[in-house]
């Protein structure tokens, strides 16, 4: 207690400062919120934090640790009954996708005067409406582009959507014949099989196969989850050890891709490869990620076809808005609010089946509104 008294009189005067003030509270046990063991096999090291620094918490982030309030904790991932890893997406390695650039340059243009919303709708309505005004095909040319991209977007769903379901058939029968060869238990039942299509702009280039990943599979993680809780529930734990004998993700997926292999080798162009646990499918990009284009016509190209010259480029200057808007984001201290607590509130009740008892306002203020 008289180390903690004294850490908290440091950080209270330290904090103007910029310095990190922790105190160490080392291992904890809880009741576990995933699993709702009854006894407490959630274990993590902890930390009570007076102050932290950008800096500090972004180290202590990337070393697994994880914040509630101003309690930081890193799970024992050898001890605690459901490990917990974080999945994360740096910044500076983000790639929009062409849809979001699309939506970012639509965005811009509102900011700048030259696009309305009302307006654009109509026009998409009734394509003739600038025909007196214009001599030329192009604002006809622009609308039927629009309409041919749509088209080619629903089609490219629909193609995206068969092959979803294909691959996810696919993995099922993979499924089923490691369970007939016994490598997979029976008496279990496994989760149902799911396949995520990869937004184009996180498409990585697989160098031995030469293609892009484009679908993905987390249902090695599934399956070794829920054969280790099996596994776990008809054996006695030992007490500061690791089962060397737990079932991986990178081994079931291994298993999986090598049925997948089989049954559909000659069936499918993409190429099914094991990555740590995760299934991907990789194929060829009709697109590279570095190209992307605007589908919806401008007024440089609208105006392509036009045989008066200027015409169209004229007609765009005339119908500016004229009003540039401004975007304005105000960042606020976090306090107390009454619609995000009830919000906070139906979420632990309808997700977590927690206790309506304990779920007060001091615990909302404790797990969301207390800064460091």
């Amino acid at each position: 207690m008289a180390e903690t008294m004294r850490r908290s009189e440091v950080g209270s005067s330290s904090c103007s400062r910029g310095e990190t003030v922790v105190v160490d509270n080392g291992r904890c046990r809880s009741s576990c919120g995933y699993c709702k063991s009854p006894g407490h096999t959630s274990i993590s090291h902890g930390l009570s934090a007076h102050s932290i620094t950008v800096d500090d918490y972004q180290d202590l982030l990337d070393q697994g640790w994880r914040r509630s309030g101003c309690f930081l904790y890193k799970p024992e991932m050898e001890r605690t009954c459901c490990p917990s890893y974080t999945i994360r997406m740096r910044a500076i390695e983000f790639v929009p996708s062409k849809e979001q650039q699309r939506v970012f340059r639509r965005v811009q243009r509102f900011l700048d005067g030259m696009f309305d919303v009302k307006n654009s709708v109509e026009a998409i309505d009734d394509p003739t409406t600038s025909n007196n005004e214009c001599t030329c095909a192009c604002h006809e040319a622009s609308s039927s582009g629009m309409k041919d991209s749509l088209s080619d977007q629903s089609e490219e769903r629909k193609s995206s959507e068969q092959t979803i379901s294909y691959l996810a058939v696919q993995l099922d029968k993979a499924v089923s014949k490691c369970t007939e060869l016994g490598e997979l238990p029976s008496a279990i039942k496994l989760p149902t099989v799911s396949v995520k299509k990869v937004f184009q702009g996180k498409w990585k280039l697989h160098v031995e196969v030469g293609k892009y990943l484009l679908y993905s599979s987390n249902i090695a993680f599934q399956i070794a989850a829920i054969l280790n809780r099996a596994k776990s529930a008809n054996k006695q734990p030992r007490p500061n050890h690791e089962d060397d004998n737990a079932i991986t993700s990178k081994a079931t997926a291994e298993r999986l891709v090598a049925s997948v292999d089989q049954l559909a080798q000659s069936s499918s162009s993409l190429v099914v490869r094991a990555c740590n646990g995760l299934i991907n499918f990789y194929g060829a990009a009709t697109q590279s990620p570095s190209e992307s284009s605007e589908t919806l016509s401008g007024p440089e190209e609208s105006g392509r076809g036009c045989k008066i010259k200027g015409c169209c480029s004229r007609k765009s200057s005339e119908h500016l808005l004229g009003k540039r808007r401004r975007l304005e984001v105000r960042l606020k201290r976090s306090s107390f609010d009454p619609e995000e607590f009830d919000l906070y509130r139906r979420y632990q009740l309808n997700v977590h089946n927690d206790d309506p008892y304990n779920i007060t306002e001091g615990s909302y203020k404790m797990f969301l509104a207390t800064l460091l």
